[in-house]
């Protein structure tokens, strides 16, 4: 009999260090679940974009004619926003951009050319996210800051002048997030801003209208790629 006993206990003594952790674990209520988080797109962001703007213009002078001024410049500038995501697949936010231009078109034929000095932008952003991915739409106001100029009048007087065009743009992109913090992104935008009065008036202008041009910026292509830091972790 002490043989069986002394088994039984080493068998109830094994069973203890096998199965007890666990029957106590089973014992104990679940830990409660953890708050709710805020997506690691929700946040400001700042950053760079870079890339190229093409323009598609005409005019109309006093004589009429509406000759073609188009072309295309590289841009580059810097970009903020807030984004804020929805569950665990939508964002939605505000940013706006400013970028630096060039020279970016020239009429040959009637010795006219436009500079595109800054373009600025003020949009909304609305996107679908696959994982660290986010496929987005956006639109809003923009702003062209430029100088036209010419060889204008009998005597071909260089003259030139200064006008701002505001208007609408429309576009989309791609961003990835390859880490909370560091973001890039490629979009597409396009604009059109409309038609202001360049005064070009010299001397030998046979009016004092005569030489005051109407520049239309029908349609703006904007492609530029960008990389933002996103600040969302440092304050949620």
């Amino acid at each position: 009999m002490s043989k069986l006993s002394s088994r039984l206990a080493a068998a109830a003594g094994l069973g203890l260090f096998l199965y007890g952790p666990a029957a106590l674990a089973a014992d104990l209520a679940p830990p409660p679940p953890p708050p709710p988080l805020r997506g690691d797109w929700t946040g400001p962001y700042v950053g760079g974009v870079v890339g190229g703007a093409c323009f598609l213009m005409d005019y109309t002078t006093s004589s009429g004619t509406d000759p073609e001024l188009n072309g295309c410049t590289a841009a580059g500038g810097v970009v903020a926003g807030w984004n804020y995501q929805i569950g665990d697949n939508f964002v939605v936010g505000a940013e706006g951009d400013y970028m630096w231009a060039g020279r970016t078109a020239r009429n040959h034929l009637d010795a006219s050319w436009y500079d595109a000095n800054n373009i600025g932008t003020i949009r909304g952003r609305l996107g679908w996210l696959n994982g660290n991915t986010l496929f987005y739409a956006t639109g809003g106001y923009g702003m062209v800051w430029g100088k036209m100029g010419g060889l204008v009048g009998p005597t071909s007087i260089p003259a030139s002048d200064n006008n701002r065009h505001g208007g609408w743009v429309v576009g989309g992109g791609i961003e990835h997030a390859f880490s909370p913090e560091l973001h890039a992104r490629l979009e597409y935008l396009y604009g059109s801003f409309g038609s202001k009065n360049y005064d070009l008036t010299v001397s030998t202008c046979a009016t004092p209208t005569a030489c005051v041009v109407g520049l239309n910026m029908k349609h703006v292509h904007m492609v530029r790629a960008g990389v933002t830091w996103n600040f969302g972790t440092l304050l949620w």
